[in-house]
């Protein structure tokens, strides 16, 4: 009896999932399993066929970022190309700049040196024409070399008016060597008439 109760059991469970008109070894189209198990077939299909679908949106998402990806790189290079290439004509402008004003300013210093060129020529002819006054001196040598000294300075025509000028006694002559010198327009009567010229040139 034990036995065949443990035949059974499995039986009457089986018999208990199946309907009346069933038997154990056939099926029919209304077995409640069955539309389940369909069901979940047609389940999995669906959520076979959403898998795909999401696999193919996702690669295509996929295709689109990289597209964009790269396409947002080349704007990126060609920014920092226009970057450098604003940056270097900056730079060049600067350049521009600063050899213009370069030029300006050596422009004022060559007109202010063509001034002082011109000023210069002017004094050279007026020493020009005060080299008439040039006082040459030939003199009989001891040796068989021939020399020329020339002596620039100023020639008074009478003179000097007294003979406390006088610093060679042999030669009779007055010779000084860098000397102040006051022109004066008119004649030289008293001391006081010098005396302020005098406390300056002290002062030297």
């Amino acid at each position: 009896m034990v036995g065949s109760l443990s035949i059974l059991l499995p039986l009457s469970l089986s018999s208990a999932l199946l309907s009346p008109d069933q038997s154990e070894f056939g099926s029919t189209p209304h077995c409640p399993s069955l539309k389940i198990i369909e069901q979940r077939k047609s389940n999995d299909a669906e959520v076979e066929s959403l898998r795909e679908e999401y696999h193919q949106r996702v690669a295509t998402l996929e295709r689109k970022v990289y597209a964009l990806t790269k396409e947002r790189d080349t704007l990126r290079r060609e920014q920092n190309k226009k970057s450098d290439a604003a940056a270097l004509l900056k730079e060049k402008d600067e350049i521009i700049n600063q050899v213009m004003a370069e030029g300006e300013e050596l422009s004022k210093k060559q007109a202010a040196q063509e001034g002082q060129i011109r000023k210069l020529r002017a004094q050279i002819r007026e020493f020009e024409e005060d080299k008439k006054g040039l006082i040459t001196k030939l003199q009989d040598g001891k040796t068989l070399d021939n020399e020329l000294e020339v002596v620039e300075g100023m020639k008074l025509d009478r003179g000097y008016i007294s003979p406390y000028f006088i610093t060679n006694q042999n030669n009779q002559k007055c010779e000084l060597e860098n000397p102040l010198i006051i022109i004066h327009e008119k004649k030289i009567s008293s001391i006081n008439d010098v005396v302020k010229v005098l406390e300056l040139v002290l002062q030297l």
